[in-house]
C-alpha cells in the first residue's frame, strides 16, 4: 500500500512537470538581468522555487462523502462539519501580458471525515457509521487579481483542474436501498490518479493567507461510485521561497 501511494505521488509530481512545460515560464528579475543563458532545467527550477509559497494553516470544514452502489443505483451520504488542517504548496503567479488574469501551480494536501448520515428525507442522523481519510490533489490555478501583482498583499478568484489521489476507509449506510441497514465497507489504498477540479476565493496580506475553497475527488472503486465535497474555510501563515 504505501509503495503504491508512493508511485502514485511520484506520477503526480511527473505530471506536474510535463504540463508546465506546456505553460511560458516568465522569467525572474535575477534571470532578466543575468548575461548567461539557462537551460529550461535550470528555468523549471526557478519557476518551482523562487518566490513560491508554503502554507501551513487551520480552520474549518464541511465535507460530504456520497457513494453510490453501480447498477443499482443505491445510495448513502455522510457529511459532517469539522476542523482541519491544511498544507498547500503554490509556485510563483504568471500573468497573461499585461491582464490581471494570471495562472499558478497549487498543491493541496487534506483530511476529512464524516460521521453522520444524510436520510432522503434531509434529516441528518447518527447511525454509528464514518468515512475518514485525506486527498491531495495537484492543479493549475487560474486566477483573476484585485491589487499589485508583483507583491504578496492581494485578492484572488480562481479555479483549477489537474490531478489527485485519495486515501479512506470507513462505512456506510446505503440508506435509499430496499435491503435494511444495507451497511457496506468503502476502504481502500491509495487511488490511481483521478481529475481533480477545484474552485477557491483567497487574500493574502503577507505573511496571513485565508482561503475559501471548495474541491473533492469523484472515483470509482470496487463497484462503488464515490464522490467526496469539500468546503474549507482556512487561516493560514504563508512562508515564501527566496532559493536563487
Amino acid at each position: 500500500m504505501r509503495q503504491k501511494m508512493t508511485e502514485n505521488f511520484m506520477h503526480l509530481i511527473t505530471a506536474m512537470g510535463l504540463l508546465v512545460m506546456m505553460l511560458p515560464l516568465n522569467a525572474t528579475a535575477a534571470e532578466a538581468q543575468s548575461t548567461e543563458p539557462l537551460t529550461y532545467r535550470d528555468k523549471l527550477w526557478n519557476y518551482l522555487t523562487d518566490d513560491a509559497s508554503i502554507t501551513v494553516g487551520l480552520g474549518g470544514r464541511g465535507s460530504s462523502v456520497t457513494v453510490t452502489r453501480i447498477g443499482t443505483n443505491d445510495t448513502g451520504k455522510l457529511v459532517d462539519n469539522e476542523d482541519a488542517w491544511f498544507l498547500s504548496y503554490n509556485t510563483r503567479a504568471g500573468y497573461f501580458k499585461d491582464s490581471n488574469f494570471g495562472y499558478s501551480w497549487m498543491f493541496n494536501l487534506s483530511s476529512f471525515e464524516a460521521r453522520h448520515q444524510e436520510l432522503e428525507s434531509k434529516e441528518i442522523v447518527n447511525l454509528n457509521t464514518r468515512v475518514q481519510g485525506y486527498f491531495a490533489y495537484l492543479v493549475p490555478a487560474v486566477f483573476y487579481n484585485f491589487g499589485a501583482k508583483q507583491s504578496h498583499d492581494w485578492f484572488r478568484i480562481g479555479i483549477g483542474l489537474g490531478l489527485g489521489l485519495a486515501e479512506f476507509d470507513g462505512d456506510i449506510i446505503l440508506t435509499s436501498s430496499a435491503t435494511p441497514n444495507d451497511r457496506v465497507a468503502v476502504s481502500n489504498g491509495p487511488s490511481n490518479l483521478f481529475g481533480a477540479l477545484g474552485f477557491f476565493i483567497e487574500w493574502q496580506r503577507a505573511p496571513f493567507t485565508i482561503r475559501l475553497a471548495a474541491a473533492g475527488p469523484g472515483l470509482k472503486y470496487n463497484g462503488y461510485e464515490i464522490n467526496v465535497a469539500d468546503t474549507s474555510l482556512m487561516l493560514g501563515y504563508t512562508h515564501y521561497l527566496n532559493w536563487r
